[in-house]
């Protein structure tokens, strides 16, 4: 058996200190692409290997494996020294490797390694803080139902989807991935992973970076749960905490009150109120924003907030609580469109109208074209009015394991009856469940009806001409349009 002293300093241009990253992936590798290859395949199995920095040995470990590529051993395990064995670093010694040869040094080095209690190597990393990015690949492992989840080519992507059944993992997915994008996390977060956060691995790979880091905090990352609708004056200063909300989670998130949000005087915010009537919210509602004040009309009736349906009063408050975070954190932006950041959202349309659901997201898309929004939905209707450039994820379970299915391409050109059936959503059937077989599959209910109507009343008539039809169905719009006052 032979003794080695390895280093792990590969300087400024070669990459910097590397002892993190061999503690972790236990590993040694040489650092040079043409020095040294000989001498590290002739480590054998079984040889210890003493990694130092500068003149002192702080761990140790067993060689378990050579790739003879004269780059990279594996090792056991590395073991850190109580204290440092310290050392006269000189000649052969201050090199990348080195086999210790000189037996009076080898016997030293014993002696000083027998006086010392060693444990099992740990690291504490040093958090890398990162201005807005885009999440191009997510790696985690042993987040609870999340065995061993990898999904990527993200970078492009502004608008991406998980679509599966209950109690398939959804949620759980959307909070992997936070934790994996932040580094910061609030009490009631830590305590709810204390027990896996010893096995967990949740690895990234940014728009700017080709290698998965697990050190990254991610500046810009906001966000929202299932419980998005609740307000308090101490509110959530995190920005992501309501992910975690679930009817098992001790403590309930609350957002920014959104009419202290929109009675800011800040042309963004101004800006914003415009968007909201012009894009976002549907039907007649509208926000007024005059002198400081705000008021909601609809219809030309006023109406107080508090009274507003859940699907308008949550939309707001979410919606309100992220244009003030993004306006805190990017202080120097100065129009709503240009805004970057990456938006995590636990079931995209809650509350919405199916007419709502099918324009939300593209609607938020124009509004803020540079944000990353990673959604959960049910609804066949968002996704029939997903954009041209989303892209969807089945989830589902395997004897206990999430699964991400890859992603699903064959999803934009289906009609609803179609959709609902796809392996997305996985329904039976698209009938109705009292239905009398006569299965209609036209685009919408109107044509429907008026294809019926025309097609009875045209039975049995063996020539009809194409004016007869189209007076026959301006009748039945008119018809239509009077019984439904509209």
């Amino acid at each position: 058996m032979d003794y080695w002293l390895v280093r792990a300093d590969w300087g400024i241009h070669g990459g910097g200190n590397q002892f993190i990253r061999f503690i972790q992936e236990k590993i040694w590798e040489n650092g040079y692409k043409d020095k040294y290859q000989d001498i590290v395949n002739s480590i054998d199995i079984g040889d210890t290997v003493f990694l130092a920095d500068k003149s002192k040995i702080k761990y140790y470990a067993i060689c378990s494996y050579n790739f003879k590529d004269g780059k990279t051993i594996e090792v056991e395990t590395w073991f850190e020294f109580d204290t440092p064995i310290v050392f006269q670093s000189k000649g052969a010694y201050t090199k990348t490797i080195s086999r210790i040869a000189d037996q009076k040094f080898l016997n030293r080095i014993l002696i000083e390694f027998n006086k010392r209690k060693f444990s099992h190597a740990s690291v504490v990393e040093e958090i890398e803080d990162i201005e807005s990015v885009y999440l191009n690949s997510v790696k985690i492992k042993n987040y609870f139902s999340l065995y061993d989840i990898t999904i990527e080519n993200l970078k492009n992507k502004r608008e991406i989807y998980f679509v599966g059944g209950n109690g398939e993992g959804k949620t759980i997915l959307l909070q992997g991935i936070l934790l994996a994008l932040k580094k910061h996390y609030p009490g009631s977060v830590i305590e709810h992973i204390r027990e896996i956060k010893s096995s967990m691995e949740l690895l990234i790979k940014d728009d700017k970076s080709d290698k998965y880091a697990s050190n990254k905090n991610i500046k810009n990352v906001y966000a929202y749960g299932i419980n998005r609708n609740k307000v308090r004056e101490k509110y959530d200063t995190y920005g992501y905490s309501g992910i975690f909300d679930t009817s098992d989670f001790k403590d309930t998130t609350f957002l920014k009150n959104p009419l202290d949000v929109l009675r800011t005087d800040n042309n963004l915010i101004d800006d914003f109120v415009e968007k909201l009537n012009q894009d976002i919210l549907i039907g007649s509602l509208k926000v007024i924003k005059r002198n400081h004040e705000i008021n909601f009309d609809e219809g030309g009736h006023s109406i107080v907030f508090e009274t507003l349906s859940e699907g308008y009063k949550s939309t707001i408050i979410w919606l309100c609580d992220l244009v003030s975070r993004l306006i805190d954190n990017q202080p120097n932006i100065e129009r709503l469109v240009d805004f970057k950041a990456i938006v995590l959202v636990d079931e995209i349309d809650l509350y919405l109208h199916p007419k709502w659901k099918y324009s939300f997201v593209y609607s938020l898309r124009k509004v803020f074209p540079k944000i990353q929004f990673i959604m959960i939905t049910h609804s066949t209707a968002t996704v029939l009015g997903a954009s041209e450039d989303a892209v969807f994820y089945k989830i589902y379970k395997e004897n206990g394991e999430t699964k991400v299915s890859h992603p699903m391409r064959n999803i934009k050109n289906l009609m609803a009856n179609s959709l609902s059936t796809s392996p997305l959503f996985d329904m039976d059937t698209a009938r109705a469940r009292d239905n009398d077989n006569n299965l209609d599959t036209r685009e919408d209910f109107i044509s429907s009806k008026i294809h019926n109507i025309i097609k009875e009343r045209t039975k049995g008539k063996k020539a009809i001409v194409e004016e007869e039809i189209i007076d026959m169905i301006n009748q039945e719009l008119d018809d239509y349009l009077k019984e439904n006052d509209l």
